[in-house]
Protein backbone atom coordinates (compact mmCIF):
# COMPACT_ATOMS: atom_id res chain seq x y z
CA UNK A 1 0.00 0.00 0.00
CA UNK A 2 2.79 2.18 0.86
CA UNK A 3 4.21 1.82 -2.93
CA UNK A 4 1.03 2.31 -4.17
CA UNK A 5 0.54 5.72 -2.60
CA UNK A 6 3.76 6.77 -3.21
CA UNK A 7 3.43 5.80 -7.01
CA UNK A 8 0.27 8.21 -7.26
CA UNK A 9 2.20 10.60 -5.65
CA UNK A 10 4.69 10.69 -8.25
CA UNK A 11 1.67 10.58 -10.87
CA UNK A 12 0.12 13.35 -9.66
CA UNK A 13 3.14 15.46 -9.00
CA UNK A 14 4.16 14.65 -12.84
CA UNK A 15 0.69 15.88 -14.14
CA UNK A 16 0.81 19.15 -12.41
CA UNK A 17 4.56 20.08 -12.97
CA UNK A 18 5.25 23.26 -15.71
CA UNK A 19 4.94 21.56 -19.07
CA UNK A 20 3.13 19.06 -18.37
CA UNK A 21 -0.19 20.39 -19.96
CA UNK A 22 -1.17 20.36 -23.39
CA UNK A 23 0.04 23.17 -25.86
CA UNK A 24 -1.63 26.38 -25.71
CA UNK A 25 -2.85 28.01 -28.66
CA UNK A 26 -2.18 31.78 -29.45
CA UNK A 27 -4.09 33.74 -32.10
CA UNK A 28 -4.16 37.70 -30.54
CA UNK A 29 -4.37 41.20 -32.82
CA UNK A 30 -3.38 44.70 -31.91
CA UNK A 31 -3.78 47.98 -34.19
CA UNK A 32 -0.37 48.87 -35.40
CA UNK A 33 0.76 52.56 -37.39
CA UNK A 34 2.15 51.59 -41.01
CA UNK A 35 5.79 53.33 -40.32
CA UNK A 36 5.49 52.30 -36.30
CA UNK A 37 7.91 49.77 -34.21
CA UNK A 38 7.77 46.58 -33.30
CA UNK A 39 9.78 45.21 -30.21
CA UNK A 40 9.62 41.23 -29.56
CA UNK A 41 11.35 40.56 -26.16
CA UNK A 42 12.74 37.56 -24.32
CA UNK A 43 11.78 35.35 -27.92
CA UNK A 44 12.35 31.46 -27.68
CA UNK A 45 11.59 28.55 -29.78
CA UNK A 46 10.50 29.40 -33.71
CA UNK A 47 9.50 32.67 -34.77
CA UNK A 48 8.78 33.35 -38.26
CA UNK A 49 7.52 36.98 -38.91
CA UNK A 50 5.66 38.43 -42.11
CA UNK A 51 5.36 41.64 -43.50
CA UNK A 52 2.12 42.93 -44.59
CA UNK A 53 -0.10 45.42 -45.97
CA UNK A 54 -2.54 45.42 -42.65
CA UNK A 55 -2.04 48.37 -40.23
CA UNK A 56 -2.23 45.87 -37.48
CA UNK A 57 -0.17 42.80 -35.88
CA UNK A 58 -1.72 39.83 -35.73
CA UNK A 59 -0.17 36.89 -33.48
CA UNK A 60 -1.08 33.26 -34.18
CA UNK A 61 0.64 29.79 -33.42
CA UNK A 62 1.44 27.62 -30.15
CA UNK A 63 2.90 28.03 -26.48
CA UNK A 64 4.38 24.62 -25.18
CA UNK A 65 6.53 23.30 -22.47
CA UNK A 66 7.93 25.83 -20.56
CA UNK A 67 6.18 29.04 -21.94
CA UNK A 68 3.36 30.42 -19.74
CA UNK A 69 1.82 32.58 -22.26
CA UNK A 70 2.71 35.67 -24.12
CA UNK A 71 1.48 39.54 -24.01
CA UNK A 72 0.92 41.68 -27.15
CA UNK A 73 0.59 45.37 -25.82
CA UNK A 74 0.68 48.48 -28.00
CA UNK A 75 1.98 52.19 -26.40
CA UNK A 76 1.26 54.58 -29.37
CA UNK A 77 2.98 53.65 -32.51
CA UNK A 78 4.67 50.41 -30.65
CA UNK A 79 3.83 47.30 -30.38
CA UNK A 80 5.38 45.18 -27.86
CA UNK A 81 5.15 40.81 -27.65
CA UNK A 82 6.81 39.72 -24.74
CA UNK A 83 7.07 36.13 -24.25
CA UNK A 84 6.27 34.66 -20.45
CA UNK A 85 8.64 31.66 -19.59
CA UNK A 86 8.25 29.64 -16.87
CA UNK A 87 11.89 29.59 -15.72
CA UNK A 88 15.20 30.12 -17.58
CA UNK A 89 15.10 31.68 -20.89
CA UNK A 90 14.63 28.40 -23.42
CA UNK A 91 10.62 26.98 -23.77
CA UNK A 92 8.90 25.37 -26.65
CA UNK A 93 7.02 27.66 -29.02
CA UNK A 94 6.20 27.84 -32.60
CA UNK A 95 4.49 31.44 -33.18
CA UNK A 96 3.93 33.38 -36.30
CA UNK A 97 3.93 37.02 -36.13
CA UNK A 98 2.43 39.75 -39.10
CA UNK A 99 3.46 43.26 -38.76
CA UNK A 100 3.05 46.01 -40.96
CA UNK A 101 5.57 46.01 -43.89
CA UNK A 102 7.17 49.34 -42.91
CA UNK A 103 7.78 48.71 -39.58
CA UNK A 104 10.93 49.03 -37.71
CA UNK A 105 11.60 45.51 -36.17
CA UNK A 106 13.84 44.86 -33.14
CA UNK A 107 14.18 41.13 -31.68
CA UNK A 108 15.86 40.14 -28.73
CA UNK A 109 15.97 36.29 -27.24
CA UNK A 110 18.64 33.89 -25.53
CA UNK A 111 17.87 30.47 -27.82
CA UNK A 112 15.25 31.47 -30.86
CA UNK A 113 15.01 30.59 -34.63
CA UNK A 114 14.35 33.59 -36.33
CA UNK A 115 13.12 34.51 -40.11
CA UNK A 116 11.76 37.42 -41.54
CA UNK A 117 9.83 37.86 -44.54
CA UNK A 118 8.89 40.77 -46.24
CA UNK A 119 9.84 43.93 -43.78
CA UNK A 120 10.92 46.93 -45.03
CA UNK A 121 12.15 48.77 -42.61
CA UNK A 122 14.85 48.48 -40.23
CA UNK A 123 15.33 44.75 -38.72
CA UNK A 124 17.53 44.39 -35.64
CA UNK A 125 17.69 40.82 -34.61
CA UNK A 126 20.33 40.00 -31.75
CA UNK A 127 19.96 35.94 -30.17
CA UNK A 128 22.57 33.96 -27.94
CA UNK A 129 21.63 30.41 -29.42
CA UNK A 130 19.73 29.80 -32.99
CA UNK A 131 19.78 31.10 -36.70
CA UNK A 132 18.86 33.97 -38.60
CA UNK A 133 17.09 34.04 -41.80
CA UNK A 134 15.92 37.35 -43.47
CA UNK A 135 14.36 37.47 -46.95
CA UNK A 136 15.56 41.43 -47.80
CA UNK A 137 12.99 44.10 -49.32
CA UNK A 138 15.03 46.80 -48.46
CA UNK A 139 15.94 48.45 -45.88
CA UNK A 140 18.57 48.38 -42.78
CA UNK A 141 19.49 44.57 -41.27
CA UNK A 142 21.75 44.63 -37.94
CA UNK A 143 22.16 40.72 -37.15
CA UNK A 144 24.01 39.13 -34.19
CA UNK A 145 23.99 35.38 -32.74
CA UNK A 146 26.50 33.84 -30.91
CA UNK A 147 25.78 30.44 -31.81
CA UNK A 148 24.00 30.18 -35.47
CA UNK A 149 23.84 31.14 -39.32
CA UNK A 150 23.18 33.84 -40.30
CA UNK A 151 21.55 34.28 -43.76
CA UNK A 152 20.13 37.08 -45.80
CA UNK A 153 18.85 37.19 -49.46
CA UNK A 154 17.44 40.41 -51.27
CA UNK A 155 18.10 43.93 -51.66
CA UNK A 156 19.21 45.67 -48.47
CA UNK A 157 20.21 49.38 -48.27
CA UNK A 158 23.09 48.54 -45.80
CA UNK A 159 24.10 44.68 -43.79
CA UNK A 160 25.63 44.50 -40.20
CA UNK A 161 25.88 40.84 -39.95
CA UNK A 162 28.16 39.39 -37.19
CA UNK A 163 28.24 35.65 -36.10
CA UNK A 164 30.19 33.70 -33.76
CA UNK A 165 30.13 29.85 -34.34
CA UNK A 166 28.36 29.80 -37.61
CA UNK A 167 28.58 30.52 -40.93
CA UNK A 168 27.04 34.00 -42.31
CA UNK A 169 26.06 33.73 -46.04
CA UNK A 170 24.39 37.65 -47.57
CA UNK A 171 23.26 37.02 -51.07
CA UNK A 172 21.85 39.44 -53.41
CA UNK A 173 23.11 42.44 -51.22
CA UNK A 174 24.51 45.90 -52.07
CA UNK A 175 25.26 49.33 -50.60
CA UNK A 176 26.83 49.11 -46.88
CA UNK A 177 27.89 45.82 -45.91
CA UNK A 178 29.81 44.79 -42.83
CA UNK A 179 29.91 41.08 -41.64
CA UNK A 180 32.12 38.87 -39.81
CA UNK A 181 32.72 35.67 -38.45
CA UNK A 182 34.75 33.58 -36.29
CA UNK A 183 34.00 30.41 -37.00
CA UNK A 184 32.34 29.87 -39.80
CA UNK A 185 32.90 31.04 -43.61
CA UNK A 186 31.68 34.33 -45.10
CA UNK A 187 30.02 34.39 -48.41
CA UNK A 188 28.65 37.96 -49.73
CA UNK A 189 26.97 37.50 -53.65
CA UNK A 190 25.32 40.52 -54.69
CA UNK A 191 25.23 43.95 -56.77
CA UNK A 192 27.34 46.88 -56.69
CA UNK A 193 29.34 47.49 -53.33
CA UNK A 194 30.00 50.77 -51.70
CA UNK A 195 31.39 49.84 -49.14
CA UNK A 196 32.30 47.04 -47.41
CA UNK A 197 34.10 45.55 -43.99
CA UNK A 198 34.00 41.89 -43.79
CA UNK A 199 35.92 39.61 -41.36
CA UNK A 200 37.08 35.94 -40.35
CA UNK A 201 39.43 33.98 -38.14
CA UNK A 202 39.34 30.75 -39.46
CA UNK A 203 36.84 30.64 -41.59
CA UNK A 204 37.00 31.09 -45.68
CA UNK A 205 35.67 34.55 -47.15
CA UNK A 206 34.17 34.74 -50.62
CA UNK A 207 32.92 37.70 -52.15
CA UNK A 208 31.28 37.93 -55.78
CA UNK A 209 29.68 41.30 -56.72
CA UNK A 210 30.67 44.41 -58.48
CA UNK A 211 32.19 47.76 -57.19
CA UNK A 212 30.10 50.72 -57.33
CA UNK A 213 32.68 54.27 -58.49
CA UNK A 214 34.62 54.98 -55.06
CA UNK A 215 33.67 52.23 -53.65
CA UNK A 216 35.91 50.24 -50.23
CA UNK A 217 36.38 47.56 -49.54
CA UNK A 218 38.22 45.85 -46.76
CA UNK A 219 38.32 41.85 -46.24
CA UNK A 220 40.66 40.36 -43.18
CA UNK A 221 41.41 36.95 -42.28
CA UNK A 222 43.59 35.27 -39.79
CA UNK A 223 43.62 31.57 -41.09
CA UNK A 224 41.14 31.95 -43.58
CA UNK A 225 41.59 32.26 -47.38
CA UNK A 226 39.81 35.47 -48.87
CA UNK A 227 38.35 35.18 -52.66
CA UNK A 228 37.20 37.65 -54.69
CA UNK A 229 35.32 37.10 -57.66
CA UNK A 230 35.16 40.38 -59.64
CA UNK A 231 33.74 41.62 -63.70
CA UNK A 232 36.55 41.06 -66.00
CA UNK A 233 36.01 45.09 -66.31
CA UNK A 234 36.24 46.56 -62.59
CA UNK A 235 38.29 49.33 -62.17
CA UNK A 236 40.00 49.49 -58.68
CA UNK A 237 43.17 49.90 -57.17
CA UNK A 238 44.01 46.55 -55.24
CA UNK A 239 46.06 46.14 -52.41
CA UNK A 240 46.95 42.69 -51.32
CA UNK A 241 49.06 41.23 -48.04
CA UNK A 242 49.69 37.38 -46.64
CA UNK A 243 52.49 36.94 -44.37
CA UNK A 244 52.74 32.93 -44.84
CA UNK A 245 49.88 32.32 -47.30
CA UNK A 246 49.90 33.16 -51.41
CA UNK A 247 48.37 35.24 -54.10
CA UNK A 248 46.63 34.33 -56.99
CA UNK A 249 45.94 36.82 -59.72
CA UNK A 250 43.70 36.41 -62.29
CA UNK A 251 43.02 40.13 -62.84
CA UNK A 252 46.15 40.91 -64.60
CA UNK A 253 49.87 39.81 -65.09
CA UNK A 254 50.73 41.75 -61.97
CA UNK A 255 52.28 39.24 -59.52
CA UNK A 256 53.20 39.53 -56.02
CA UNK A 257 56.72 40.53 -54.81
CA UNK A 258 58.42 39.28 -51.19
CA UNK A 259 59.25 42.19 -48.36
CA UNK A 260 62.72 42.03 -47.37
CA UNK A 261 62.25 43.52 -44.37
CA UNK A 262 59.27 41.55 -42.91
CA UNK A 263 58.94 38.77 -45.33
CA UNK A 264 55.07 38.51 -46.34
CA UNK A 265 53.58 38.45 -49.90
CA UNK A 266 52.42 41.89 -51.35
CA UNK A 267 50.64 42.96 -54.48
CA UNK A 268 49.42 46.24 -55.55
CA UNK A 269 48.23 47.10 -59.12
CA UNK A 270 45.21 49.20 -60.72
CA UNK A 271 42.71 48.06 -62.99
CA UNK A 272 40.46 50.26 -65.18
CA UNK A 273 40.54 53.84 -63.79
CA UNK A 274 40.96 52.71 -60.41
CA UNK A 275 37.68 54.26 -59.03
CA UNK A 276 37.31 51.82 -56.36
CA UNK A 277 39.64 51.02 -53.23
CA UNK A 278 40.16 47.00 -52.23
CA UNK A 279 42.25 46.51 -49.74
CA UNK A 280 42.94 42.56 -48.49
CA UNK A 281 44.77 40.97 -45.64
CA UNK A 282 45.33 37.60 -44.51
CA UNK A 283 47.98 35.93 -41.96
CA UNK A 284 48.16 32.24 -43.36
CA UNK A 285 45.71 31.61 -46.08
CA UNK A 286 45.34 31.88 -49.56
CA UNK A 287 44.40 35.04 -51.63
CA UNK A 288 42.76 35.25 -55.10
CA UNK A 289 41.37 37.39 -57.31
CA UNK A 290 39.51 35.85 -60.15
CA UNK A 291 37.02 37.45 -63.35
CA UNK A 292 33.52 36.38 -63.14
Amino acid sequence: MEIANRLMMVSLAAALAPGAFADTNVNERQQAAPDGVVLVDNATGKLKISGWDKAEVALSGRLGAGAEGVTLERHGKRVRLDYDLTHGSQADADLELSVPAGSTLEISGFDVQTSVDGVRGTLRVETVNGPIKVTAVGGTLELQTVNGAIEVSGTTERVQAEAVNGPVTLTGVSGNVQASTVNGPLIVEGGALTRAELQTVSGPLRVQAALADGALVEAQSVSGSIEFVLPADVSANFHLTTFSGTIVNELSQDAAGTSRLQRHKELTFTTGGGSASVDVETHSGTVRLRRR
